[in-house]
Order: structure tokens, then C-alpha cells, then sequence
């Protein structure tokens, strides 16, 4: 009978590795490159030595980085040379170097190198402010060179598509690490530069080491951003990455995501002008149309004869409560009859009056809207534009976004005829 082969669980496979590399290399000392060096707040230092091949996470506990106050002169790319021991955490299945003395070794190859590209190109002027191209205010059609399907670019959409509402983008795939990095990255940029119909192009991806980054300071790679026709945007990395294609570029944004923001923020300030004039307009227009039905209340004729009529009436009560008749014997009837002609003439005068002041109102009235008339600016010679959803044409950028043939009527002084859109 074939015995099964023992299976080991998880726990046991990496006890057993942790006892093998722990035992093998105790005390060792190594050299190599910094990157990622981070501080805890515990004390603790994080760092990871690396060559032009691999790379070796490091930890320097409080305890040892008291006894190594040379650490806190060490910088990304300083090259150091590390005494310590390889330890394996369990819960992770990880290993690394346990330091327990540090000592300068030099400065790092790649920030050498990064350094001495950067003087070279900065001396012929590639990174100068005055040959830098201005990044459009409204670009319609965008580039975006990055990895499909990268969190970079889900980063990069989600906010165009919450903040812009005029926008195309182009996704044109690109290795972004590795040896291969730069070239496909040239590729991508020939590629958009032969369709040549684009506002903008922005460069993405997300933050990482030195090492992953190391394909955008390649000099072909940033010969040929400086010599592109379109307008570039760097946005490579976190805020504290920089590489030479961010200097060389025509603007550089710390992440994807400002990016975004910074190609958004005009139409964003647009929307929020249209919203604040429409709400303007709208008060506007209910205000005009509360005095306009105060107007027409007040002007109806129907009111002012029955303004004439309670007016008659009082004179009327008026006449009656003098009681002339009681008074004959008093005055005379000669009096009477003279009080009596008296008050019917004020009173038709008073009426005349009165019914002439309200005419003069309804004529006041009526020139002021006429006035506020749309028809009084078309009698001046203007004309109106307006869609077949009864839409007023305001300016040549609503007239730019209509489609061709559309139906457009234009109304005149004297009538409107239909016209159809040509491009």
C-alpha cells in the first residue's frame, strides 16, 4: 500500500523556514542601496536595501537606532552597509533583515545617476518655465497613458466623471514599471502624437520605490516629452516622488486624482456660476411676474367701474344724509335747490376726475410694458434665435453644440421663419 506524502500545514512549513534562513545567515553584513524609508511612532525604522536585482526589507528597532544615531542622517539612495541577522515573521510568512549596526557606504547608484541626468538635461534647458506649454482651460479630448485597469486610472475617471461634464478620454495602455517601462511609454506618446487630435496628455500611475518608478527617468523618455507638440501632465507616484518626466513636463500633479482636478476645477467653476445665475433668474423672473400681476389687478377695468360705482354711491349717500328738505323753512327753498346743483356738480367733476387719473394710469401702465417687451427690442432691428423646444439662443457656444440641421426659428419684428443649422 502507497503511503500519502505527509502534508505540512502553514504553520509548520513556515517554522521550519524561519529555523533554516534564522540559522543560516545569523550575523551577516550586506550593502545596498535605501529606499522606502519610513519612521514609526513607536521608534522603530523601516527601510529596504536594494541593488540593480533585488531588494531586501530591513527593520532597525528603538533599541538598535539609539545605539546607530547615524541613522537619522541617512536619506533615500544613501548606500549603507548593515550587520545583522535575517529573521522571518510568522504571521505573514515574510522575511527580513534584522539591523543591529549601520555605516555609510556611499551615495546610491540610482540617485547618482538620477542626479547627474538631471543636471545634464536641466543644463540644456529642458526643464525651463518659458518653453513649458499652458495646459488648455476646457480640454474636450484627453490622453491618458497609464496601465488599463490600474487603481490610477479608476482614480482619474471617477472624479472627471463626478466633477466635468464637457470631456472624451482616450485610454492608451502602457507598461508603467519595469525595463520595458520607458520604451512602451514612448510608444504610447508616438501613438497619440499620429492621431494628433487631442487638447491634453496626462502620464499615470500610482506611487512605489525608486526601483518602480526608475522608467520615467529615462533620458529618451523625457527627450521625447520635451519635444512633444501636445501639452503633458506628469502625475506619477505620491507627492514625495519625483522623477525626471515630472520636471520636464508641462505640469506636474502629485497623484491621479489631482490630476483630475486640476483639468475639471474650470468647468466645476462654470457649473457653479450657471447654477448661481439660475437661481438669480429665477427669482428675477417670479418677482417680474408678481409686480406684472399686481399691474393687471390693479389696471382691470373691471375694478375701476367698481371703484366709479362705490364711489357714486357715497356721493349719493352723501346728498341724502344732507336732509336739505328739513332745513326749507331754515334757508329757503331757493338755497335748496342751489346746495343741491352744487353737490351734483362736484360730484360729476370728482367722477371726471377720477375716471381721467385711472385712464392715465392704464396708459402709464401699458407703456411701461411695452417697454419691458421682448417685440419693443425686435422693433429696433434685433432678431431672436430660438430652438424647437422654444429655447432662447444666448450665445455662439449653445449655437456651437447643436447638431447639424437642427430647426432654429427666428423671430423678426414682423413675423419668424423656420432655418436649419449648417456646419
Amino acid at each position: 500500500m502507497i503511503e500519502k506524502p505527509q502534508a505540512y500545514s502553514i504553520s509548520e512549513i513556515v517554522k521550519e523556514i524561519k529555523s533554516s534562513l534564522e540559522g543560516e545567515f545569523f550575523n551577516i553584513t550586506i550593502q545596498g542601496e535605501v529606499t522606502n524609508l519610513s519612521y514609526s511612532s513607536a521608534g522603530h525604522i523601516y527601510f529596504t536595501l536594494s541593488d540593480d536585482q533585488a531588494a531586501l526589507s530591513c527593520a532597525l528597532f528603538r533599541g538598535d537606532a539609539l545605539r546607530n544615531p547615524m541613522i537619522r542622517k541617512v536619506n533615500e539612495g544613501d548606500k549603507l552597509i548593515v550587520s545583522g541577522s535575517i529573521s522571518v515573521y510568522l504571521k505573514r510568512g515574510t522575511f527580513q533583515l534584522i539591523a543591529k549596526k549601520l555605516s555609510f557606504f556611499g551615495k546610491g547608484d540610482l540617485k547618482a545617476q538620477f542626479e547627474q541626468l538631471k543636471l545634464k538635461l536641466g543644463q540644456e534647458g529642458l526643464f525651463d518655465i518659458e518653453v513649458k506649454k499652458e495646459i488648455p482651460k476646457f480640454p474636450k479630448k484627453i490622453a491618458i497613458i497609464t496601465a488599463p485597469g490600474g487603481a490610477a486610472l479608476q482614480d482619474f475617471l471617477n472624479i472627471m466623471k463626478r466633477r466635468a461634464f464637457d470631456f472624451h478620454i482616450t485610454i492608451v495602455g502602457s507598461l508603467m514599471q519595469g525595463d520595458k517601462c520607458a520604451a512602451s511609454v514612448v510608444q504610447a506618446l508616438n501613438k497619440i502624437q499620429k492621431v494628433g487630435d487631442f487638447d491634453v496628455v496626462v502620464i499615470t500611475r500610482g506611487g512605489g520605490a525608486i526601483e518602480d518608478l526608475w522608467g520615467f527617468n529615462d533620458e529618451k523618455l523625457v527627450r521625447k516629452i520635451f519635444e512633444f507638440s501636445i501639452p503633458v501632465i506628469s502625475a506619477i507616484g505620491h507627492q514625495t516622488d519625483y522623477t525626471l518626466c515630472d520636471y520636464v513636463s508641462d505640469m506636474r500633479c502629485e497623484t491621479p486624482s489631482s490630476a483630475a482636478e486640476v483639468l475639471s476645477s474650470p468647468q466645476v467653476e462654470i457649473q457653479r456660476q450657471l447654477n448661481t445665475i439660475g437661481r438669480r433668474l429665477k427669482s428675477a423672473a417670479l418677482e417680474v411676474k408678481s409686480q406684472l400681476s399686481h399691474l393687471m389687478v390693479n389696471l382691470n377695468p373691471k375694478n375701476s367701474i367698481s371703484h366709479l360705482k362705490e364711489l357714486f354711491s357715497d356721493y349719493k349717500y352723501r346728498l341724502k344724509s344732507a336732509s336739505l328738505v328739513d332745513k326749507i323753512d331754515a334757508i329757503g327753498l331757493n338755497q335748496y335747490h342751489q346746495e343741491l346743483d352744487d353737490l351734483q356738480e362736484r360730484m360729476l367733476r370728482a367722477i371726471v376726475k377720477k375716471e381721467q387719473g385711472e385712464r392715465e394710469k392704464i396708459h402709464l401702465f401699458k407703456a411701461v410694458l411695452d417697454n419691458i417687451s421682448p417685440y419693443r427690442v425686435l422693433a429696433r432691428g434685433y432678431t431672436m434665435i430660438t430652438t424647437e423646444e422654444n429655447q432662447v439662443l444666448t450665445s455662439s457656444k449653445n449655437f456651437d453644440k447643436l447638431e447639424s440641421d437642427t430647426s432654429l426659428s427666428v423671430h423678426f419684428k414682423d413675423g419668424v421663419r423656420e432655418v436649419f443649422k449648417k456646419d
